[in-house]
């Protein structure tokens, strides 16, 4: 059989890594990054408020889609926050968690920046008021902007969400963004997959995005087009004020720049080869660009796509692909060979992780090793260290990401 030899670019040291690079800008995705940037040009021009949603099936890059934006905010002075949802936050112990993350994450950012002196920490105070009590145990380095403020910190339950004192957590959470904004220093906050929020959030969005009074805002919303009857009742309008994004599938030429990109190949020239690869992949993954990531990662395991380091060539056998791939009806059978590939104990760990969406904690993942597991995850190294080994190369492969606060398995 033979091999394709694809000619590729070297780094400045000669070398290129075996490991797909990774894009920090979306691939394919001019349109709708001019349509995001617009937005924020509109906001930070105008002094204004505007909401963009970006919408389509998981998989095609709405996050990286969203967070392209966040270099162009930091450069103009601005401040870029986020917040992500996850499966079962419904009905877990931390109701608005995405959104008290990114208000979190917009106090740090602030509190590292010049811009936050005295005379602005006393405009954030006076603005909030006595409903600083609804924030100041739900968002993390608030008190900073609350000194001497002598809040009372509420019990955050579900008594927030169905009594009076969820209008004015409403209220502060509106006061709060209006505070902390400024001409010079407008605030892109984005909130991530939107279509697994608590109801209280819900309700918090839909104020939101009603509000008129709001000002120097972007509002970046972000959701899965398979989960969007859930949020039926809140979406608004395409508008002057709402862009609508739809990030779809890509075709075959964009496969065949994400292709070329991610392996870091020169764009002309083509080999015929190559161009049966890519419509392989586009069969096989309907272009999904997490799905063509995915399918590369699979033959790549299966040594069926190398990197020479020597000569700065990726050697693609497309016969052997071609074969080892008419066996498998779908992409899923490709990651299945390489989940066997892992060692077994990773797999058990990684199976149980299956039946649950929800991330796993450290402590959570502990139990459940030890639960599972024939040996107790504990010895002479201290267990997360060995937590972390079984969990490694599943990391590595990108089935699963290490986040801030514990694991997940990867997806957008």
């Amino acid at each position: 059989m033979s091999s394709t030899v694809i000619s590729c670019i070297s780094d400045d040291d000669g070398l290129f890594t075996e490991r797909f690079p990774s894009s920090v800008l979306p691939l394919g995705r001019k349109n709708e990054m001019m349509t995001l940037e617009n937005a924020y040009d509109r906001v930070s021009m105008n002094h204004s408020f505007e909401k963009v949603i970006i919408h389509g099936e998981s998989g095609t890059g709405k996050t990286t889609l969203a967070m392209s934006v966040q270099d162009k905010v930091l450069k103009d002075g601005g401040f870029f926050c986020s917040g992500k949802y996850f499966p079962n936050s419904d009905f877990s112990q931390d109701p608005f968690s995405a959104i008290m993350a990114a208000f979190s994450d917009l106090c740090d950012l602030m509190l590292q920046s010049d811009h936050c002196d005295d005379e602005h920490r006393a405009g954030v105070k006076a603005e909030l008021g006595p409903d600083a009590k609804f924030l100041i145990n739900v968002v993390t380095n608030i008190s900073p902007f609350l000194v001497g403020d002598g809040a009372e910190k509420l019990n955050q339950s579900n008594e927030m969400m169905y009594s009076c004192a969820f209008a004015s957590f409403k209220i502060a959470c509106k006061a709060f963004l209006r505070a902390m904004s400024s001409d010079e220093h407008p605030i892109v906050l984005f909130i991530d997959d939107i279509q697994w929020m608590d109801e209280g959030s819900k309700e918090l969005v839909k104020s939101l995005l009603h509000d008129t009074s709001m000002s120097n805002l972007l509002l970046i919303l972000s959701y899965r087009d398979e989960d969007s009857f859930y949020l039926d009742d809140i979406l608004p309008r395409k508008s002057e004020t709402c862009s609508d994004i739809k990030v779809g599938n890509f075709d075959f030429e964009g496969v065949h720049d994400m292709v070329f990109t991610k392996l870091g190949l020169e764009s002309n020239n083509l080999p015929t080869d190559m161009n049966a690869l890519c419509s392989l992949i586009v069969n096989k993954t309907h272009g999904n660009p997490f799905h063509v990531v995915q399918f590369l990662e699979a033959i790549q395991s299966a040594e069926l796509l190398s990197f020479e380091a020597k000569s700065s060539t990726w050697m693609c056998n497309i016969e052997r692909v071609q074969k080892e791939t008419m066996i498998s009806d779908s992409l899923a059978d490709l990651i299945a060979k390489k989940v066997t590939r892992l060692n077994s104990e990773t797999q058990t760990l990684l199976k149980a992780m299956s039946l649950s969406p929800c991330r796993f904690t450290e402590d959570v993942l502990l139990i459940l090793a030890t639960k599972i597991l024939a040996r107790v995850v504990v010895g002479e190294n201290a267990p997360s260290i060995v937590l972390r080994a079984l969990l490694d190369k599943a990391i590595q492969e990108e089935m699963l990401e290490d986040t801030c606060d514990g694991y997940q398995f990867s997806h957008d």
